[in-house]
């Protein structure tokens, strides 16, 4: 499993976010053309497209968040296929991060050719984890393991969304809490650990 590192550019956002009290919320959805292809590449995964907008023909990746039964009538509405679909897995607790096909998430959409774009929690939404601890390396496996089942699932090149919506207060892993210095090193962790895969 391969996360793109981030640029200086996308470094510059993430403090300007933190400066401003706002976080771009996806880090990884703006990287260049070069690091897309080269990561679909690299993917053992089923074949990917290999250009930005290879499925929809735009000078973009175009994504949208569906289940894979309401893809096919969404494309035809649109007069485009879909170069990415995302999805969202469960996140309850840390069995739920580690796995996150526990419910189908992620291999409903297996045979798709498009990338898949994983929004990945920092932490359980059932609260049982902390930024400090995370920053310490206390949850590393957990996310090691998500890496692996991606990888097992042939979704090795998949975009992860980390930490979604941070700038909120509705998620444990949001940034309001108050403890900056631990979330940033609780996401390098993360990051880190799921780039090991």
């Amino acid at each position: 499993m391969r996360i793109p590192k981030p640029s200086r550019k996308a470094f510059l956002f993430l403090f300007l976010g933190l400066a401003l009290g706002t976080i771009p919320v996806a880090v990884y959805q703006g990287q260049q053309q070069q690091e897309i292809r080269q990561r679909a590449a690299e993917s053992n995964a089923n074949p990917q497209p290999l250009s930005i907008g290879a499925q929809s023909g735009l000078p973009w990746n175009s994504g949208a968040a569906l289940e894979k039964s309401d893809i096919p009538g969404f494309e035809t509405w649109r007069g485009r296929k879909l170069d990415i679909y995302m999805t969202w897995p469960v996140n309850q607790s840390w069995d739920d991060i580690r796995n996150p096909d526990i419910v189908g998430q992620v291999s409903q959409y297996n045979g798709l050719p498009g990338l898949l774009q994983v929004g990945v929690a920092m932490l359980p939404a059932n609260n049982s984890g902390n930024f400090a601890a995370c920053a310490n390396g206390d949850y590393d496996q957990y996310y090691k393991d998500l890496g692996a089942k991606l990888v097992q699932l042939n979704r090795g090149n998949a975009i992860i969304n980390l930490g979604w919506e941070a700038n909120g207060n509705w998620f444990p892993w949001s940034i309001g809490t108050g403890d900056p210095t631990n979330w940033k090193n609780c996401f390098r962790k993360e990051a880190l650990a799921i780039r090991s895969s």
